[in-house]
């Protein structure tokens, strides 16, 4: 997410904060950008031009007139798996645990990058996650992938397992060696694939407990992590098949 010091910085050099228009603005935002930047760079020059008002620096605000921009909930857009395979296949060590820590944990880059020796409990099948979004903690489930890929990294008993790493980096370096494989996914849909195939797995084993769900993505309501549950609509196409109207 954009801070607003950057949002402000980037229109000031392309448009100019001082005496910009309505129009100026809508034309600077109507871009080829995501729907949710688009949401955020309205949000923070909305909120810029409403302190200059309440402060005297201006007389009207110019985004008062810009509608609202909601953002739609969105689907989910993991890997492919083929594309997976390629990319793990191809990974160093230590790329190799990120891309898994992902994909089959369910990891975020910056939980990746947290992750310590003590977090692996490697014989009881889990992992802890202390560096979650909101500084909330999780236990997961520990993928037989991962177990046998961290096999492959030196780890200390305790401390970090990537000393020096932070999510920028895991974020970076991951997103440019999955370019580097051929594929457009990026680290995030790594995770999207995690929560579509833990749900399918969770589905398969008669347990399709979305709170689990919940808690295998540190998600803080189950509302978030619905857009994961969608049926497979291929079942409905074949049932419409037999679906008869009368003539």
């Amino acid at each position: 997410m954009w801070s607003r010091s950057h949002v402000l910085k980037k229109f000031d050099k392309e448009v100019g904060l001082e005496g910009a228009t309505t129009d100026q603005i809508a034309e600077w935002l109507d871009r080829d950008l995501a729907m949710s930047s688009k949401s955020t760079y309205t949000a923070q020059l909305r909120a810029f031009y409403e302190w200059c008002v309440d402060n005297e620096h201006l007389e009207v605000n110019p985004t008062r007139k810009l509608s609202k921009l909601r953002v739609p909930k969105g689907e989910p857009k993991p890997i492919p798996a083929n594309e997976l395979k390629v990319s793990l296949e191809s990974a160093d060590p230590q790329m190799k645990v990120w891309l898994l820590l992902a994909a089959a944990g369910g990891l975020r880059c910056v939980e990746i990058a947290g992750l310590r020796a003590e977090d692996i409990h490697a014989d009881e099948g889990w992992l802890h996650i202390r560096s979650g979004k909101g500084n909330k903690t999780r236990n997961v489930p520990l993928h037989p992938s991962i177990a046998e890929a961290l096999k492959g990294l030196k780890i200390a008993a305790e401390g970090p397992v990537f000393p020096g790493v932070s999510a920028q980096i895991v974020s970076q370096r991951g997103n440019r060696y999955l370019k580097s494989t051929g594929t457009k996914s990026t680290m995030h849909k790594l995770r999207h694939y995690a929560a579509t195939t833990y749900w399918k797995a969770l589905s398969d084993a008669g347990t399709p407990d979305v709170l689990l769900l919940t808690d295998f993505l540190g998600h803080s309501s189950p509302s978030t992590s619905l857009i994961y549950t969608r049926r497979d609509q291929s079942k409905g196409m074949e049932a419409m098949k037999h679906f008869e109207v009368p003539q």
